[in-house]
């Protein structure tokens, strides 16, 4: 095996130094092994005089060139043991800190090890720390910064065991683990809140009483004593839970509200529903009553349904994804079609996944397109051909708001994190869910969610008909709705919010976020567009001028006319491309079902 190897040639009092730590490390193993052995002399420094000169004459001898003139210092890493002194000096880690700190264009390293990790339990050196407070520094001030570091392929062991010891330590340093350092760079919020918005985002949620509320909490139970059974068995800290015993005639009731909620509670009946299997909870059958749930509302709905969900990843006859929504959706489509009736449904999404790495979201993008619009067996293609035209029927949203900062005009995508769907203003899901296989399955990820039919009705209007409709579950979506379309607080326009199944509802709905989205394209150039078919059109797009850079006074007189939050979702965004990542990454590599 060839070696590479750095080494130092030094003159002058730098070289004492060193001479000096050799006489101190021969001298304390003299005394502690070879004291009686003459053969082992104790060694003495040279004295020198003072005014002596050091000059080097004979380099030539051994150099190629005349050497050149540096301060320098000895530095190292001794202890009792190894010098014979009561206290520890480490002033070579002291050192590679302080020139780690001071450093202010580029770091060079060669080693024949890198393991150093902040905050371990095993790792204590802090060279990772100042490498990575230095990064930190950098992108902060947004400086030009590099850092080289060359080491061996392979740790130098011929035992395999010992090449795997250390080469886990080296990992576990570098990207392996949360507090290596690549893991804590990209965990770290690097970004200055002065210039970048932070992204908004959006959630919805729950608060039930009574013998639903137990059943969460029977849930809850389950899952903390399987795992104590498989990970914690004999860790007296996490106890077995029992459920509390009741009195089958008491009667549950709500006296405590007003300490957390605004308003008093509804009355409703409400099923807790959830994905489990035997990883999770321990039973011998997979449970997927939550992706029921959703396919019997689905099937049962008469006017309108409406849907949050963080993802919308489902296929009708998929190699790679099995759940059913898609194919329930298709269903009371193709029913509504065939009887000529008016029927809704409102689909609101995150505009892009919530990922770091752009592979990751392309990889979930994929499967949200494929789902959507894009190949054959897509919910639009598979309307289209049975002759459905699908925006009579379904349509798909994000949100996204703007704001000034710093003096500048920014936007930003609301996250939509909701896993939530309601139905005819009578009947509602929400619960953690989300509309892909890992969530509804039921041997994947672990879920729960709780289904609510409304008990007190008022009256409604459909299409222009009378309807008795929920109180809850029509006031929750009229308080989404008028969120979305901005009147929350005021409504010159007199919306009218009680009909969503309406053409005049349903167009009005359509209309304003494509405006909003078409007054955001022209002031920033946002992505995701359906502007943008192609990989090479993104630099195209995003790099032309920007109406809140040409003119920033007509660019906010625009905004003015941005109502609520809603944008249409761009369902045509790199039609054009296959952004499945390459085989050449690691998320191209792993298989589908990771992704869905």
């Amino acid at each position: 095996m060839p070696w590479h190897d750095e080494a130092l040639v030094v003159f002058g009092e730098a070289a004492r130094d060193v001479a000096r730590h050799f006489i101190q490390r021969w001298n304390i193993h003299k005394c502690e092994k070879f004291l009686y052995n003459d053969s082992y002399p104790f060694l003495l420094p040279k004295t020198y005089d003072d005014r002596e000169e050091l000059r080097v004459t004979n380099w030539k001898e051994f150099l190629d060139s005349p050497p050149y003139r540096v301060d320098a210092q000895c530095v190292r890493s001794v202890g009792p043991w190894s010098i014979g002194t009561k206290t520890i000096e480490s002033s070579i880690q002291n050192a590679y800190i302080q020139m780690i700190d001071a450093a202010k264009y580029y770091i060079y390293i060669e080693n024949q090890f890198f393991i150093t990790m902040a905050e371990d339990a095993v790792v204590k050196n802090q060279l990772a720390e100042a490498l990575y407070r230095r990064i930190i520094r950098a992108h902060a001030s947004r400086e030009k910064f590099r850092i080289y570091i060359v080491l061996p392929l392979l740790p130098g062991f011929d035992n395999v065991n010992a090449v795997q010891a250390v080469l886990y330590f080296i990992m576990r340093s570098i990207t392996k683990g949360e507090g290596s350092l690549y893991k804590r760079l990209e965990k770290e919020d690097c970004i200055d809140r002065k210039l970048v918005p932070r992204m908004p985002w959006h959630d919805e949620a729950l608060v039930v009483f009574g013998e639903a509320a137990r059943d969460v909490a029977r849930h809850f139970i389950q899952r903390w004593n399987i795992h104590k059974c498989e990970k914690f068995l004999y860790n007296d800290s996490y106890p077995f839970l029992l459920p509390k015993t009741y009195d089958d005639r008491e009667e549950l009731r709500v006296t405590n509200w007003k300490e957390f909620l605004d308003s008093p509670p509804y009355k409703v009946d409400a099923q807790c529903v959830r994905s489990v299997g035997p990883w999770s909870i321990g039973t011998k059958t997979i449970e997927s009553s939550i992706q029921n749930a959703y396919i019997q509302m689905i099937d049962a709905a008469k006017y309108y349904i409406y849907i949050e969900n963080q993802f919308f990843i489902t296929m009708a006859e998929d190699a790679v994804v099995k759940n059913q929504l898609a194919e329930a959706l298709y269903r009371r489509i193709i029913r509504a079609h065939a009887s000529r009736e008016k029927f809704r449904i409102y689909i609101v999404l995150p505009l892009l996944p919530g990922f770091d790495n752009v592979n990751a979201v392309q990889a979930v993008l994929y499967f949200i397109m494929r789902s959507i619009t894009k190949g054959e067996g897509s919910l639009y293609k598979r309307l289209e051909k049975e002759g459905v035209p699908p925006d009579d029927y379904i349509s798909f949203y994000g949100m996204r708001a703007h704001d000034v900062l710093m003096g500048t005009l920014v936007t930003e995508i609301i996250y939509v994190h909701s896993k939530l769907m309601i139905i005819d203003d009578r009947m509602a899901i929400c619960g953690s869910a989300n509309i892909n296989d890992r969530s509804l399955r039921g041997h994947r990820d672990s879920e729960v969610g709780m289904i609510i039919n409304d008990r007190d009705e008022e009256d409604g209007v459909f299409n222009g008909q009378r309807v008795r409709v929920g109180k809850f579950c029509a006031s929750w979506r009229k308080r989404l709705f008028s969120m979305l379309l901005g009147i929350q607080f005021e409504n010159p326009q007199n919306i009218d919010l009680s009909d969503p199944v309406s053409d005049e509802f349903y167009n009005y709905f359509r209309d304003l976020a494509k405006k909003n989205t078409l007054i955001y394209e022209e002031i920033f150039a946002t992505l995701p567009s359906d502007r943008v078919r192609k990989f090479d059109q993104v630099g195209q797009y995003t790099e032309a001028p920007k109406l809140k850079d040409t003119d920033p006074i007509q660019a906010q007189e625009k905004l003015k006319h941005v109502q609520g939050f809603v944008v249409e979702y761009p369902l045509y965004f790199l039609d054009d491309e296959n952004y499945l990542p390459s085989l050449r990454t690691r998320e191209g590599l792993v298989p589908n079902v990771m992704w869905t």
